[in-house]
Protein backbone atom coordinates (compact mmCIF):
# COMPACT_ATOMS: atom_id res chain seq x y z
CA UNK A 1 0.00 0.00 0.00
CA UNK A 2 1.39 3.73 -0.67
CA UNK A 3 -0.05 6.17 1.35
CA UNK A 4 0.24 10.31 1.11
CA UNK A 5 0.38 11.69 4.95
CA UNK A 6 -0.97 15.12 5.05
CA UNK A 7 0.39 16.94 8.22
CA UNK A 8 -2.73 15.94 10.71
CA UNK A 9 -1.53 12.79 9.88
CA UNK A 10 1.77 13.42 11.36
CA UNK A 11 0.35 14.91 14.32
CA UNK A 12 -1.68 12.30 15.32
CA UNK A 13 1.01 9.13 15.29
CA UNK A 14 2.69 11.38 18.22
CA UNK A 15 -0.08 13.11 20.22
CA UNK A 16 -2.35 10.86 21.88
CA UNK A 17 -5.93 11.37 19.87
CA UNK A 18 -8.99 9.56 19.06
CA UNK A 19 -8.10 7.24 16.28
CA UNK A 20 -4.79 7.03 16.80
CA UNK A 21 -3.70 3.21 17.35
CA UNK A 22 -5.76 2.32 14.36
CA UNK A 23 -3.62 5.02 12.44
CA UNK A 24 -0.54 3.14 13.79
CA UNK A 25 -1.96 0.40 13.18
CA UNK A 26 -2.63 0.82 9.24
CA UNK A 27 0.66 2.59 9.00
CA UNK A 28 2.55 -0.61 9.58
CA UNK A 29 0.85 -2.06 6.14
CA UNK A 30 2.29 0.73 4.05
CA UNK A 31 4.67 -0.06 1.89
CA UNK A 32 5.79 3.61 0.93
CA UNK A 33 4.90 6.82 2.70
CA UNK A 34 5.02 9.90 1.14
CA UNK A 35 4.40 13.76 2.13
CA UNK A 36 5.50 17.50 0.94
CA UNK A 37 8.03 19.25 2.28
CA UNK A 38 5.80 21.85 2.97
CA UNK A 39 4.44 19.22 6.04
CA UNK A 40 7.60 19.31 7.62
CA UNK A 41 6.95 23.02 9.02
CA UNK A 42 3.71 22.56 9.31
CA UNK A 43 4.54 19.64 11.81
CA UNK A 44 6.33 21.95 13.78
CA UNK A 45 3.14 24.62 14.23
CA UNK A 46 1.06 22.10 15.42
CA UNK A 47 3.09 21.17 18.00
CA UNK A 48 3.60 24.40 18.84
CA UNK A 49 0.27 24.79 19.17
CA UNK A 50 -0.35 21.75 21.03
CA UNK A 51 2.13 23.69 23.51
CA UNK A 52 0.02 26.51 23.33
CA UNK A 53 -2.84 25.40 24.38
CA UNK A 54 -0.97 23.23 26.81
CA UNK A 55 -1.97 19.75 25.36
CA UNK A 56 1.44 18.80 25.68
CA UNK A 57 4.43 20.42 27.78
CA UNK A 58 8.14 21.01 26.84
CA UNK A 59 9.49 17.51 27.12
CA UNK A 60 6.60 15.52 25.54
CA UNK A 61 7.65 18.34 22.66
CA UNK A 62 10.94 17.98 22.25
CA UNK A 63 10.64 13.71 22.48
CA UNK A 64 7.93 14.38 19.84
CA UNK A 65 9.88 15.98 17.52
CA UNK A 66 12.77 13.66 17.76
CA UNK A 67 10.69 11.15 16.96
CA UNK A 68 9.77 12.75 14.00
CA UNK A 69 13.07 14.06 12.22
CA UNK A 70 13.76 10.26 12.69
CA UNK A 71 10.52 8.93 11.27
CA UNK A 72 10.61 11.63 8.13
CA UNK A 73 13.81 10.40 7.27
CA UNK A 74 11.96 7.48 5.96
CA UNK A 75 9.18 9.04 4.11
CA UNK A 76 9.67 9.80 0.32
CA UNK A 77 9.56 13.62 0.26
CA UNK A 78 7.60 15.43 -2.77
CA UNK A 79 9.08 18.73 -3.69
CA UNK A 80 6.68 22.19 -4.16
CA UNK A 81 6.44 22.16 -8.18
CA UNK A 82 5.16 25.17 -10.36
CA UNK A 83 2.62 22.58 -11.95
CA UNK A 84 1.93 21.33 -8.36
CA UNK A 85 1.27 25.04 -7.44
CA UNK A 86 -1.60 25.20 -10.26
CA UNK A 87 -2.74 22.12 -9.81
CA UNK A 88 -3.05 23.26 -5.69
CA UNK A 89 -4.64 26.61 -6.70
CA UNK A 90 -7.10 24.91 -9.02
CA UNK A 91 -8.40 22.23 -5.91
CA UNK A 92 -8.22 25.27 -3.70
CA UNK A 93 -10.83 27.50 -5.62
CA UNK A 94 -12.67 23.89 -6.73
CA UNK A 95 -12.76 22.24 -3.13
CA UNK A 96 -12.72 25.82 -0.92
CA UNK A 97 -10.11 24.68 0.64
CA UNK A 98 -7.14 26.91 2.76
CA UNK A 99 -3.81 27.15 0.63
CA UNK A 100 -1.39 24.62 1.98
CA UNK A 101 -4.63 21.78 2.14
CA UNK A 102 -4.58 22.37 -1.35
CA UNK A 103 -1.21 22.00 -1.94
CA UNK A 104 -1.38 18.76 0.03
CA UNK A 105 -3.93 17.43 -2.43
CA UNK A 106 -2.28 18.45 -5.43
CA UNK A 107 0.89 16.72 -3.98
CA UNK A 108 -1.03 13.42 -3.47
CA UNK A 109 -3.15 13.78 -6.49
CA UNK A 110 -0.05 13.90 -8.63
CA UNK A 111 1.43 11.23 -6.86
CA UNK A 112 -1.68 9.09 -7.66
CA UNK A 113 -1.44 9.70 -11.31
CA UNK A 114 2.37 8.41 -11.01
CA UNK A 115 1.48 5.03 -9.56
CA UNK A 116 -0.59 2.39 -10.86
CA UNK A 117 -2.52 1.24 -7.38
CA UNK A 118 -4.82 3.57 -5.45
CA UNK A 119 -3.39 5.75 -3.24
CA UNK A 120 -4.64 5.85 0.35
CA UNK A 121 -4.84 9.82 1.47
CA UNK A 122 -4.05 9.85 5.45
CA UNK A 123 -5.70 13.17 6.56
CA UNK A 124 -7.79 13.84 9.30
CA UNK A 125 -10.02 16.56 7.86
CA UNK A 126 -13.50 15.82 6.71
CA UNK A 127 -13.35 18.36 3.81
CA UNK A 128 -10.05 17.40 2.56
CA UNK A 129 -10.67 13.56 2.89
CA UNK A 130 -13.82 14.47 0.75
CA UNK A 131 -12.17 16.09 -2.04
CA UNK A 132 -9.27 13.53 -2.12
CA UNK A 133 -11.93 11.29 -2.96
CA UNK A 134 -13.58 12.98 -5.69
CA UNK A 135 -9.97 12.60 -7.58
CA UNK A 136 -10.14 9.08 -7.05
CA UNK A 137 -7.88 8.48 -3.55
CA UNK A 138 -9.05 5.99 -0.89
CA UNK A 139 -9.68 7.63 2.58
CA UNK A 140 -9.11 6.10 6.00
Amino acid sequence: MIAYLDTSAWVKIYIPEIGREELIQILKSVNNNFSHQITYVDFFAAIGKAMRIQMIDQKSAEEIVENFKNDWGDCNVMEVSQNMLEIGAAFALRYQLRGYDSLQLAAAHILSEAYEETITFVCFDKQLNQAAKKLGMRTL
